[in-house]
């Protein structure tokens, strides 16, 4: 990146933040029993940038069934996880019936690992598959301030991983198609 980009970013940066108000931190969980954060920003008065992550729980399950060659009394152990980033602008409204409403829109991208192991009483072991797989999906957001320093939001991801190509098969992801997120939002 060329000396002339790197200063003309640091330029509309310090423009845009010399108009925002303080940072506010999201904090709550999502639909995926994941944990759900974020940072936001009005600048100018009434555009909304922020950003968030959802780090979703690991969801893990033993089988006994079924053989694996060279391995004495298989165990399966089948995990899955998911995670969101967003990046996304809004408006926030402060005047009449819509003040203290905050719309958002933006992106997100959706990372999901599903993967199974194999552990037998010789103790020998295998990796069965480990799967990862992204996609960029749209984000929209509601957020009301219910004061000056206090905020309710309810985000979603939407249009999911819903298929995973696991040998040549395709199965459920086990992950909703939209993704909740239910976060208060703090302003220190």
């Amino acid at each position: 990146m060329s000396l002339s980009r790197i200063t003309l970013t640091l330029t509309l940066l310090a423009s845009a933040t010399s108009y925002a108000s303080p940072v506010q931190f999201l904090l709550g969980v999502d639909s995926h029993k994941g944990f759900a954060g974020g940072l936001e920003t009005v600048v100018y008065d009434n555009f909304i940038i922020g950003g968030q992550f959802n780090l979703g729980s690991s969801d893990e399950s033993n089988t006994q069934t079924g053989s694996y060659p060279g391995i004495t009394n298989p165990t399966f152990t089948s995990k899955k996880s998911a995670q969101h980033y967003s990046l996304y602008t809004g408006y926030q409204f402060n005047d009449g019936m819509l003040d203290g409403l905050a719309l958002k829109l933006g992106i997100a991208q959706m990372n999901i690992n599903i993967s199974e192991d194999v552990y037998g009483t010789d103790g020998k072991s295998d990796i069965v598959y480990d799967i990862n797989e992204r996609k960029y999906q749209p984000f929209v957001g509601i957020g009301y301030y219910v004061s000056e320093r206090i905020s309710l939001n309810v985000h979603a991801h939407l249009a999911g991983i819903d298929t995973i190509n696991i040998e040549g098969q395709k199965l459920e992801s086990g992950f909703d198609a939209t993704t909740l997120s239910f976060m208060a939002g703090f302003t220190f």
